[in-house]
């Protein structure tokens, strides 16, 4: 009987074409993503959109807030 050990995904954040490291993996992504505000300022009102699994990684997309319009 072999024993399986489970690593948890690493995460990074996906600002349009750019994929940034977390800054801090002990918190939560809403809260790792407003650190990053300071570097990449759109980020502070930025959507955390839902995140795909690819190559062990754990990909948040960031998007920006969507453009409101009067009329």
């Amino acid at each position: 009987m072999t024993a399986l050990t489970l690593q948890p995904l690493t995460r990074r954040f996906k600002i349009a074409s750019l994929e940034i490291p977390d800054p801090a993996p002990h918190l939560s992504p809403t809260e790792a993503v407003k650190l990053l505000a300071a570097s990449y300022p759109h980020c502070a009102h930025g959507l955390l959109g839902d995140p795909e699994e690819r190559d062990g990684l754990l990909i948040y997309p960031v998007e920006k807030m969507p453009v409101k319009t009067n009329g």
